[in-house]
């Protein structure tokens, strides 16, 4: 207090002759001092501890500018606030919109509100009915749809007060019917009855006015019974639900779920039987997709084939283990890839078909329908005519080439019939394990080739014993010869036909 010893002294030899200037100086004075000495103790600089102002330990200011209220440590936002709670006085409320009764609408004596989305449910308790508003425009809120007591026979909306939303229902107390209504309102214009429950002597529903809904329960409260009713509500649940938002735990889903529009997943999807979709599909930032045409890319998101590889580098496919033959080419394991080795080229002619056909049928003249075809039936069939091609070289129809060299957009009413050439054939092993060179001829199973083999040859004395019993089983009745073997019970080869 040395600096105000020596400012008393001051003042006491300038202004002896005035003491009353002099008290009220010194006051004055003496006032500033005091309220500076206070605020030295409660405003300093800390600089070492990263503070550039700290007010009472309350308030702290760091040297990036961060402000903390009850907080000294980790200001990593512009303003930090623990320890308490954030007011912040919104001013007066000004008219935005409004809309009244009228004869289009269930407003008179609106007693009980409820807002989602862009619509607002009210609850008019003397119309005995619900009004739906869309309040997309808050300045002109429009009458979309209403539903009334009378509506419907069950409806227990006399003296409608409480109306609570979830989901595409609403759920609405009719004080005077001493009930709950359900009500669809999936599509606003148009609400519609669901359910209904009424007073007895095992709920407490008389007089119901307020309502609240949380998962499948509904809780009622009942001041004339003076007590609470809890309602079981997912017995109203439908086959199908349109839901706008949804936020859960889990769902599970015991049937179908429709998705109309995306499904993000961000975690993962298990799924245990299929997926079927009927848009584009893509998985891990599009690694793998399926496009529209049933196109599968790998690494790629337009695929142009049925299946397309892209990568810049390494290996592109690996196949371990067996692979199969499919229907346009014969694979082959090649060093570490897989490589294409051959094509179907056949020549085929259009035939019209008394039932439907697929490429790989075996087919045979139809002796009901002239100048028709069917499936084969019976084994060595003499009247076999050839196999549906999959991707005919050449296709005829009369005395006109249709298709040459191209994809072809088969009609099973009208296939294309490989009469010579290479083409993908269904087998089956019925008379015995194909083998690569085995002529072919028809089986007993509808479509399907088997090999031409007669096991009683092996007991011939000479080759002509053995080529008369042949004869009497395969001529004329042979379409070509196996390309591949199949070991199985049916397969898909490829076969050379050549009609015999």
């Amino acid at each position: 207090m040395k600096e105000i010893s020596n400012m008393i002294a001051i003042y006491r030899k300038s202004f002896a002759a005035n003491k009353l200037f002099f008290t009220l100086t010194f006051t004055f004075a003496l006032a500033i001092v005091l309220t500076l000495y206070a605020a030295a103790k409660t405003t300093y600089i800390n600089p070492a501890a990263g503070y550039n102002l700290s007010i009472n330990n309350t308030i702290y200011i760091t040297d990036s500018g961060s402000v903390g209220i009850g907080k000294t440590v980790n200001l990593s936002e512009k303003l930090t606030l623990e320890g308490g709670n954030f007011l912040q006085n919104s001013g007066n409320p000004t008219h935005k919109g409004s809309i009244t009764d009228a004869g289009a609408t269930e407003l008179d004596g609106a007693q009980g509100i409820y807002v989602s989305g862009k619509y607002a449910y009210v609850a008019g308790n003397l119309d005995n009915g619900v009004e739906i508003l869309d309040i997309s425009d808050p300045s002109s809120p429009k009458h979309v749809g209403k539903f009334n007591d009378s509506d419907h026979p069950n409806a227990e909306l006399d003296g409608t007060w409480g109306i609570y939303v979830s989901g595409k229902y609403a759920y609405v107390t009719g004080q005077v019917d001493d009930g709950v209504e359900i009500l669809d309102i999936s599509d606003p214009s148009n609400p519609r009855h669901v359910g209904s429950i009424t007073d007895d002597a095992t709920t407490e529903l008389a007089g119901a006015l307020g309502i609240y809904v949380s998962g499948k329960y509904a809780y009622v409260a009942s001041p004339n019974d003076n007590g609470v009713e809890i309602l079981d509500i997912s017995g109203i649940d439908a086959p199908t639900a349109s839901i706008g938002n949804i936020a859960a735990s889990s769902i599970e889903v015991w049937d179908n779920a429709d998705i109309g529009n995306n499904l993000y997943v961000r975690n993962g999807i298990n799924v245990g039987g299929s997926i079927l979709s009927d848009g584009p599909v893509s998985f891990y930032n599009k690694s793998l997709t399926i496009n529209s045409l049933g196109n599968v890319g790998i690494g790629i998101w337009n695929a142009t084939a049925k299946l397309h590889v892209n990568g810049s580098s390494g290996t592109l496919f690996r196949i371990t283990g067996t692979v199969g033959n499919g229907d346009n080419c014969n694979w082959s394991n090649s060093g570490d890839g897989v490589n294409c080795t051959g094509l179907n080229a056949d020549y085929a002619e259009l035939y019209s078909s008394s039932e439907k056909l697929e490429a790989g049928d075996v087919v045979v003249i139809d002796n009901e329908n002239e100048e028709f075809i069917r499936k084969s039936y019976m084994p060595f069939d003499t009247k076999v005519l050839g196999v549906v091609s999959t991707r005919a070289a050449i296709i005829i129809e009369e005395h006109s080439i249709v298709a040459m060299g191209l994809d072809y957009d088969q009609d099973p009413l009208n296939p294309p019939v490989a009469l010579a050439g290479r083409v993908p054939v269904k087998v089956t092993s019925e008379n015995g394990f194909i083998e690569k060179g085995d002529l072919l001829t028809t089986s007993s199973t509808k479509g399907y080739a088997m090999k031409c083999e007669v096991y009683e040859i092996e007991d011939s004395k000479s080759w002509k014993s053995a080529k008369e019993r042949l004869n009497e089983k395969c001529s004329s009745a042979i379409l070509g010869k196996a390309l591949q073997p199949c070991y199985e019970e049916t397969c898909k080869i490829m076969a050379f036909v050549a009609l015999q």
